[in-house]
């Protein structure tokens, strides 16, 4: 019988806000963000075989396999989470999104693993405490869905979606050390996020967006000039309706409501940067699934 092939999409993960409001006595901080997922990412195929292997290639492929070892990628580390019968899988990555830039590459691609596998092995998930392990952000990609996160991750409110948007993500080619920027942060007790009361509505939900904040935006844009420049960028584009840094950084991004304002975005974005990576795409459609097909 022929081996199952799984082929997946690991959607980017973007802080629509994020603020930082505590920190915890291990030194982890206490987050209430906004989080959604944009319809470009990684991809990933899975085959049943008698080993485990992982083949990386894609436009941050090399970067990525001389960066990481077997022991600290996080694919790996998903994989082993659930090779309770010594399961073998061999697994390719195409690595489309940039290294260290604040958009979850790593967090999706092992929530994606831990799904596909699970399903494919007929094994059960991990605790949350274990996945929490792979690192803080990979339960809230375990769903393409607009959610909200607190705690350190492990609190996950899935929200009703607006009407779809556009997204234009820019990386100025920088890689942000995570430990550092929240090292820098002076506060760490800051306001949660206002009450959600309506998200349905597209200009209610832009509105509501604009009144939160990145905690992490100002440490990082003092720290890199260029992520202010960007920043400062893409809000002067057309018909930007928020500008923003998505987490530590170096990624950032703007709304737009209409297709055709993102796309306009994106090329004189790409016209002023030219070594940064930029991408435009759709944003909360009706079935923002991780497509896995069998």
């Amino acid at each position: 019988m022929k081996n199952k092939i799984i082929s997946v999409k690991a959607n980017a993960k973007v802080n629509l806000a994020l603020h930082v409001i505590g920190q915890r006595s291990d030194g982890l901080h206490l987050l209430d963000s906004i989080v959604a997922f944009p319809e470009y990412g990684d991809e990933l195929c899975f085959e049943e075989a008698d080993e485990l292997s992982l083949s990386i290639s894609g436009p941050y492929g090399n970067q990525l396999s001389k960066e990481t070892t077997d022991a600290s990628n996080l694919i790996i580390r998903a994989v082993k989470l659930l090779r309770y019968q010594n399961n073998g899988v061999a697994i390719k990555l195409i690595k489309n999104l940039p290294i260290a830039s604040g958009i979850g590459g790593g967090s999706s691609n092992a929530a994606i693993t831990l799904k596909t596998l699970s399903m494919l092995w007929k094994e059960k998930m991990p605790k949350l405490t274990d996945i929490l392990d792979l690192g803080a952000d990979v339960p809230v990609c375990l769903s393409n869905e607009l959610q909200r996160i607190q705690g350190i991750g492990e609190i996950r409110t899935e929200l009703t979606k607006p009407s779809p948007m556009w997204i234009v993500l820019a990386n100025p080619g920088i890689k942000i050390p995570t430990a550092k920027i929240f090292g820098l942060l002076r506060s760490k007790e800051n306001g949660k996020l206002e009450p959600l009361l309506d998200t349905t509505d597209q200009d209610s939900f832009l509105r509501y967006l604009i009144r939160q904040r990145n905690d992490l935006e100002i440490v990082t844009s003092d720290l890199f000039p260029e992520v202010r420049k960007l920043l400062h960028a893409i809000n002067d584009t057309s018909n930007c309706k928020l500008s923003r840094m998505s987490g530590s950084g170096a990624t950032c991004f703007g709304l737009y409501t209409e297709k055709n304002h993102a796309l306009q975005a994106k090329e004189m974005i790409e016209n002023c940067f030219s070594k940064a990576w930029v991408v435009s795409a759709s944003l909360f459609l009706a079935n923002p699934s991780h497509d896995i097909v069998c």
